[in-house]
């Protein structure tokens, strides 16, 4: 920090001071710290003073001690350094500490040759190691100039100023935070308490009655909730200091507290002293018995419902022209019988742990899917037939003892077909979208074009199955039928194999005019598989590509 200059008219050259840090931290006994001071002087002048002003000596003083408006106790650790620009007189500084109670640091030019301050340089106190004492407050420093503004000659003048630093507490500290009472009164406030360092900002976190987080400014070591709490709640202090920061928590209990939960699991009794309401369009959910030592009543138009059992120890009635309703499985651990003329309904699955008996001549009719987790068995009826359900899209099955059953309407599968043997076809098989795709994809390499390469690879990812189709035409020969026999080799590689096939070159005696030799191979590919083609010398490494020509043509399953 620069410290503000003297009032106009005291200092013809008034110092800037900087302090380090800013502002200065009081020691501690665990530990201590430093302090440094620099003062320029003689770059800035007073306004109604004018250039040149000639200075015989600067001088810097401030209280020693360990009283607040002393600086240091220790003040003979205090270094100094004066620094005069090159090409000036050098300055000498003397200190002096014999008063317990301050100390002075005197800079000054060679006697009897002031020195001519106009402007253009100045020259630099440097006070480094001062131990800053224990006790927190503003310090004043005092200087003093002896300086003449009419001339080498004099009169000189002592004149003074004054600047100020600030010695701040920054040790940080935080600790017993805890309510003024452990329990309050549902629909009363909090009041909280804690230990800490005065200069660190303090946040109090807690949970609003709408069950979201909110925070407060805290301060001076007590906080009273801004809300009154309908139910237990726990805060949070935050306390920040510079770069660090600290956390402490507590819990205020609330007597009679208001309790909203999603859930609540009780492993003994439930006493309720007064009347259980739930909400409108709410449900009160009991996954396991109810016991109910008094009548139940469901009031009019309201449904009574149970996720999990329902037991009646003796006989369930429901008036007449009026229905139960079971949503979920309905369990009978012995006859259920329905009246004559009268209809069993149930919106939901019925379970049956053992066999289901339809009696002669009557029908089992489902107005909806029938789901058979395990084999579904259909004795054989009148003339060996079997009987099937007419829906949508089957009309009937019709089959025999020997187990062939036939079809005689379409078969829609809307999932995957499994079969587990063969799938024999008497007649023509249909496709109703192409096998394989109308137009694939090619690339073509004339005999003048530069081929894939070992080191330049053709390449692809299938993004179907299908298949990789690959031909081509070696129009090399050569005049000495020795090296008749030499070939290219043409690489497709997959994942797991690579596949190849040769082109072997013509000799002077084999060699028909513009005539090739060609080759070709259909590799199938997997979708996600990735596929790499090339061509290679096998025989003459100097044989070059220039006389074969390929193609390479991808079919892809499926339209």
């Amino acid at each position: 920090m620069t410290s503000p200059g003297p009032a106009p008219g005291d200092m013809l050259l008034p110092p800037a001071m900087v302090e380090d840090p800013s502002p200065l931290r009081v020691s501690t006994f665990a530990k201590p710290e430093y302090a440094k001071l620099t003062f320029t002087y003689g770059k800035v002048k007073d306004p109604s003073a004018t250039w040149p002003v000639h200075c015989k000596h600067f001088q810097v003083r401030f209280r020693t001690g360990r009283q607040a408006a002393a600086l240091t106790s220790e003040p003979r650790l205090i270094r100094h350094e004066l620094t005069v620009p090159p090409g000036k007189r050098q300055w000498t500084v003397d200190r002096d500490d014999r008063d317990p109670n301050e100390v002075i640091f005197t800079c000054s030019p060679p006697p009897g040759e002031p020195a001519a301050f106009d402007g253009s340089w100045s020259v630099q106190l440097e006070l480094t190691g001062i131990e800053v004492n224990g006790s927190p407050s503003p310090v004043s420093i005092d200087w003093e100039e002896s300086t003449s503004a009419t001339g080498e000659a004099g009169p000189y003048i002592e004149r003074t100023g004054r600047g100020e630093v600030s010695k701040r507490d920054d040790s940080f500290y935080l600790h017993s935070f805890r309510p003024a009472t452990v329990a309050i009164n549902r629909g009363t406030k909090a009041t909280l308490h804690w230990e800490g360092t005065p200069n660190a900002d303090y946040t109090m976190y807690y949970r609003a009655q709408d069950g979201s987080q909110q925070a407060s400014e805290a301060k001076e070591g007590v906080w009273e909730s801004p809300v009154t709490l309908l139910d237990d709640t726990t805060f949070t202090l935050e306390a920040k200091m510079g770069s660090e920061t600290r956390y402490l928590t507590t819990n205020v209990k609330v007597n009679n507290p208001d309790i909203v939960v999603n859930k609540v699991t009780a492993n003994g009794a439930v006493d309720a002293k007064d009347t259980v309401t739930v909400a409108a369009n709410k449900t009160l959910t009991v996954n396991g018995p109810i016991q109910a030592n008094d009548t139940v009543t469901v009031a009019a138009n309201k449904t009574f419902t149970a996720n999990g059992p329902v037991q009646a120890n003796d006989t369930v009635t429901v008036k007449a022209g009026k229905t139960l309703t079971a949503h979920g499985p309905i369990q009978a651990n012995d006859t259920v019988t329905v009246k004559a003329g009268k209809t069993l309904t149930a919106h939901g699955p019925i379970q049956a742990n053992d066999t289901v008996t339809i009696a002669a001549g009557k029908t089992l009719t489902a107005n909806g899917p029938i789901k058979a987790m395990q084999e579904v068995i259909v004795d054989p009826g009148p003339s060996g037939r079997y009987y099937g359900l007419r829906t949508t899209r089957i009309w009937a099955f019709d089959g025999t003892s020997a187990g062939t059953v036939s079809f005689k309407s379409k078969i829609s599968a809307e999932q995957e077909v499994t079969l587990g043997n063969s799938l024999i076809a008497k007649g023509p098989v249909k496709f109703e979208t192409a096998l394989f795709s109308a137009s694939p994809t090619r690339a073509n390499y004339a005999k003048s074009a530069r081929k894939p390469r070992e080191g330049s690879k053709w390449t692809m990812t299938a993004t179907k199955d299908g298949f990789l189709v690959v031909e081509a035409a070696s129009y090399e020969w050569f005049t000495d039928d020795e090296k008749h026999g030499r070939k290219h080799r043409i690489y497709v590689q997959t994942p797991g194999i690579t596949y190849f096939f040769d082109l072997v070159a013509h000799g002077k005696k084999t060699r028909q005019s513009s005539q090739g030799i060609f080759g070709n191979m259909s590799v199938p590919v997997a979708k996600g598989s990735s596929v790499s083609v090339w061509i290679s010398d096998i025989d003459d490494v100097a044989s070059a590509d220039g006389n074969v020509a390929m193609n390479i043509c991808w079919y892809s399953l499926g339209a």
